[in-house]
């Protein structure tokens, strides 16, 4: 089963992902600044309403207590005695409280006003935990003033604004020194415990404003939303924008340069060819370079075809030689011997010994010759493309040679064992050729005194090749002429040891250049040779 091929993503896609990906990033940070601009826009409005309504009422209470109480005392005591006492003009927080309460009657303001005490006369103004712990450090540290926060109360959240209250003065203390001191109507109305024993200077309250922040927060998340879809909408439109213009701009031209490219790659004819200049001084940069390097192509393909075309003119005349010579040289031969023969038989009574021999060497280089000019004309032809690469079965290949040479095998007593041969791409005539001379070689190159034993095996090697190997028993190879044997007229022992040309090898690795394959030899002299070589598979499987 084929697997999936995996394409890259194009880079104008990757830039529209990472130009996408930046635009959620940047929405997403300008929302959320957005909505935190809002919510701490919220708190400042929140805290500017706690601040005014703490400065209203404390200027407030320093008039009460500093002029209209003092002017009023005066009156009073003359004529309702120092016993009495009325909280409606007596009493600063009484008045503010009183005060706010009509504030709110007649005003939508939503927020709660308290002046926090401890031991408050009025249970309202009694001081929870965190009230009463800014009331103890109000009296411990003179430069503390205001503290805020924002707390959580039933649920809802709301921002608390805390400020140092009331300090006594000397004139507050007829009504919170003692309640022995303190007017007697006083004491009938809040008893004669609650808020008694103050001292000149004691801050006694902390003024706490809290501002609900429930419907300011329900507020800024509804503008937050409005101005993100703005703001992302007008992102969107900014996206598609740019995507279109960098599409025209920028793609659009690459995917004309490739198109034109590949249609001039496709043909080798075209090469040579321009391409048009498109808008963009880059692309045109880009695009001049293109064209340089295709008219430089088209001169090197121009000149490489004038070149091939005389290569070809030449291998056709070299043929034509190759064919001509070694008919014209071999008929002279063949002459030569003939006549050669016929005088040494007709003349053999009259002649010599020495004549005789001299006879016997210029028949046998005359043989020799013929032998050498026939096996150039192999070689000359061994790299041949006139026959196509087909699927042939090596086991009739290696059965057709074993067969020419079997005279050959019988007078040698030979074993000759054959394993697993497969099918591969070849030209049979050649492949036959090939397993002809390497068993040639294996019996002509046998050790006299053993059995000559030749094995030839195949096995996969890679994907789509096979490995088919002539193993023999004979004298071996040294290791430094493992390569040189396959050149042509290479011989590693004299020519009376054993007969040939010194071409066969050569012959072989023609022939496998030709197939796309290669040979080599691992060899140990006095134990035998390995020949090797490479073959593409016939059928695309294995056995």
């Amino acid at each position: 089963m084929p697997q999936p091929v995996f394409q890259r993503p194009s880079a104008f896609a990757r830039f529209n992902l990472w130009l996408l990906l930046t635009f959620l990033v940047g929405g997403a940070a300008m929302v959320g600044a957005v909505y935190i601009e809002m919510r701490r826009e919220a708190l400042n409005d929140a805290e500017a309403t706690a601040r005014v309504l703490l400065d209203h009422n404390l200027a407030f209470h320093s008039y009460f207590n500093s002029v209209l109480k003092p002017h009023v005392f005066a009156f009073s005591d003359k004529i309702n005695g120092k016993g009495y006492f009325d909280p409606t003009w007596m009493s600063s927080t009484y008045a503010v409280r009183e005060v706010d309460k009509t504030f709110k009657t007649n005003s939508p303001a939503n927020y709660y006003y308290k002046e926090a005490a401890i031991n408050a006369r009025s249970p309202a103004n009694e001081a929870d935990e965190w009230e009463r712990e800014f009331i103890k450090r109000l009296n411990t540290d003179p430069v503390l003033t205001v503290e805020s926060n924002i707390r959580e109360m039933n649920g809802e959240p709301y921002f608390v604004v805390l400020r140092r209250g009331e300090s006594m003065e000397q004139n507050c203390l007829r009504c919170h020194d003692t309640p022995q001191k303190a007017p007697a109507g006083l004491v009938e109305i809040y008893g004669p415990e609650r808020s008694f024993g103050r001292k000149v200077g004691e801050v006694v309250s902390a003024i706490s404003i809290r501002v609900p922040l429930a419907e300011a927060y329900a507020r800024n998340t509804q503008v937050s939303l409005l101005l993100s879809g703005i703001l992302l909408a007008v992102l969107a439109c900014v996206f598609v924008l740019q995507r279109v213009l960098t599409k025209r701009m920028f793609a659009s031209p690459l995917l004309s340069l490739e198109a034109q490219s590949r249609a001039l790659a496709a043909s080798p004819d075209r090469l040579g060819e321009q391409l048009d200049l498109p808008q963009g001084r880059e692309f045109a940069a880009l695009t001049e370079a293109f064209n340089t390097m295709s008219a430089k192509l088209g001169e090197d393909a121009a000149a490489k075809n004038h070149l091939l075309d005389e290569l070809l003119s030449t291998h056709a005349e070299l043929e034509q030689f190759t064919h001509v010579a070694s008919h014209d040289l071999q008929e002279p031969l063949r002459m030569v011997v003939s006549y050669v023969q016929l005088l040494q038989k007709r003349y053999q009574d009259q002649l010599d010994q020495d004549a005789q021999e001299y006879m016997g060497f210029a028949v046998e280089g005359a043989v020799r010759m013929r032998d050498l000019i026939s096996d150039l004309l192999e070689y000359s032809r061994a790299g041949d493309h006139a026959r196509e690469l087909t699927p042939v079965r090596s086991a009739d290949c290696l059965a057709e040679a074993l067969d020419r040479i079997s005279k050959s095998l019988e007078e040698r007593g030979a074993k000759v064992v054959v394993e697993n041969m497969p099918i591969v791409r070849a030209d049979p005539a050649q492949l036959i050729k090939l397993f002809h001379n390497l068993l040639t070689n294996a019996l002509k190159y046998s050790r006299a005194e053993v059995v000559p034993e030749i094995h030839v095996t195949a096995e996969a090697e890679g994907e789509g090749m096979w490995r088919i190997c002539v193993r023999d028993n004979g004298v071996g190879i040294a290791p430094e002429y493992w390569t040189r044997i396959f050149s042509v007229f290479q011989r590693l022992h004299p020519r009376g040891a054993y007969p040939g040309t010194g071409i066969g090898l050569a012959v072989c690795k023609k022939i496998l250049e030709r197939h796309g394959g290669r040979i080599w030899v691992e060899s140990t002299p006095g134990v035998g040779s390995l020949f090797c070589f490479t073959l593409l598979d016939g059928e695309g499987h294995r056995p």
